[in-house]
């Protein structure tokens, strides 16, 4: 696709007449109409809002959640954006803060496999702010979502690297600048505005990685400060703020600060034909994206009858090597701390093993003696060919070695998502204890019809409690 912008020239002896990627990203999003979209990526779309709601129903339970809630001003005149899973309203930037932190604290993120990173926690609560604030339809909604999501796939792939996960989040890296696309496509912005809006919100991209390491909890403000800015970003380009147009491809921009440029190509490869969108998974377990398929297989293993930990010998866990070395994940502990619990390949097999299961409470018995003690006799190894299947398949392997010298192996080629219907069941079951299970079933048959809604405010208002 071709932008529509005038040719901005550049100074860095590239083609002085290239289009920037941002020209053509905001005319794409400033285009995007519903009714032209297929079937298939609308209804991929809901599910993804249906999963990302569904974390803010634990924002009473989480501290960083209910922390976030009382640094941001509440119920005030002006206030119309809902902070899901609360009584209360706030401004947009400060819901879309809130919303962001609750969802992105169930670690149960919504997943782009070939970046690892997750649009769902930024990209929905910066838009679904901005659309109830300003009384939009859900069409409109729907519109912002999807071009958010495949602004920061492409992103994510033109700029992520396993060198750069192992310091930088990427998430954070890409979040700002695809909330703002979706944003602002929300509000309806003119192209030069929708420009503006993602080059300031750009210009907010951080998050490192270290708290993977340490074992602290703060990742999920990594979304919730991408949210804010992306509102706040929107809200300035429309008063009339600039900003420079080469912000993602330019000489001083985002992929030359990580020495990406020559993958520029990729924010634009086949916009607006192909959708990232609809290769976005749904992560059954509350731990990291790498740690996922390996949790598949304790889990078949466990299914084939029981096991009892202590007969374990030993385990090789084969996975690739983007998740062997994204940070935390070759951790065989001992465990003291629930984030390096969600992020450790070995504990989250050892858990699972242990438990008979994928559960929630799995992650939260990370002190679990037996679960540490199995959780050393685990090795991590990267894996060759299943390295080079990476990032188009997510495989892994486990060989367990008991005791009395029998083993069990089993293998898988790629990560199984969870489906539409067990996204709408996990929905279901954090939303019923909160709103009662007729509105519950209400906010799925509202997302079920949301290009016909007039105003998403019919659907904010019945997720927030009474």
């Amino acid at each position: 696709m071709s932008g529509t912008f005038d040719v901005v020239e550049r100074h860095d002896g590239a083609d002085r007449a290239a289009t920037p990627a941002l020209a053509t990203i905001a005319s794409f999003a400033t285009s995007l109409r519903v009714e032209a979209l297929s079937r298939e990526v609308v209804e991929k779309a809901k599910t993804c809002i249906i999963d990302a709601l569904f974390g803010n129903f634990l924002l009473e339970s989480d501290p960083r959640a209910q922390a976030a809630l009382r640094t941001i001003s509440i119920d005030q005149p002006g206030h119309s954006a809902v902070v899901v899973g609360s009584r209360h309203v706030a401004a947009p930037a400060d819901a879309a803060f809130v919303n962001a932190v609750s969802t992105a604290a169930t670690d149960r993120s919504d997943t782009h496999p070939p970046t690892a990173t997750h649009p769902g926690i930024v990209v929905i609560p910066a838009a679904l702010a901005l659309a109830d604030h300003r009384h939009r339809n859900g069409a409109s909604l729907l519109e912002g979502v999807v071009a958010g999501y495949e602004t920061m796939c492409r992103l994510a792939r033109a700029l992520v690297t396993p060198e750069l996960a192992a310091i930088f989040r990427p998430t954070a890296l890409v979040a700002p600048t695809a909330a703002a696309v979706a944003a602002a496509r929300v509000l309806g912005l003119a192209p030069a505005q929708m420009v503006a809006a993602v080059s300031l919100a750009t210009q907010t991209a951080a998050g490192l990685n270290e708290w993977a390491h340490a074992g602290t909890g703060e990742h999920p403000f990594h979304a919730g400060f991408a949210a804010r800015n992306a509102v706040a970003s929107v809200l300035l380009a429309q008063a009339g703020v600039t900003a420079a147009p080469t912000i993602l491809d330019g000489q001083s921009g985002l992929l030359a600060g990580f020495g990406a440029r020559q993958r520029a190509h990729e924010l634009t490869r086949a916009l607006g034909q192909e959708f990232e969108l609809l290769s976005i998974v749904h992560k059954p377990a509350p731990a990291c994206f790498f740690v996922q398929t390996p949790c598949q297989l304790a889990q078949e293993v466990v299914r084939r009858g029981p096991i009892d930990p202590d007969s374990i010998a030993s385990v090789e866990i084969r996975t690739t090597e983007a998740a062997a070395r994204y940070p935390g994940c070759d951790n065989k502990g001992p465990i003291d701390a629930h984030q390096s619990a969600i992020m450790s390949i070995q504990f989250s097999v050892a858990s699972v093993l242990a438990a008979r299961g994928i559960f929630e409470s799995n992650w939260k018995n990370f002190g679990d003696p037996t679960v540490n003690a199995l959780a050393a006799r685990c090795e991590v190894v990267a894996d060759e060919r299943l390295s080079t299947a990476f990032p188009a398949r997510q495989g892994a392997s486990i060989r367990i070695v008991s005791r009395g010298g029998g083993n069990v192996e089993v293998a898988q080629e790629d990560f199984r998502s969870m489906s539409r219907d067990e996204v709408v069941a996990r929905f279901l079951a954090f939303a019923e204890p909160r709103l009662g299970i007729s509105r519950a079933a209400q906010v799925v048959a509202c997302i079920e019809r949301l290009e016909l809604l007039d105003d998403v405010g019919a659907l904010t208002g019945l997720l927030r409690l009474e």
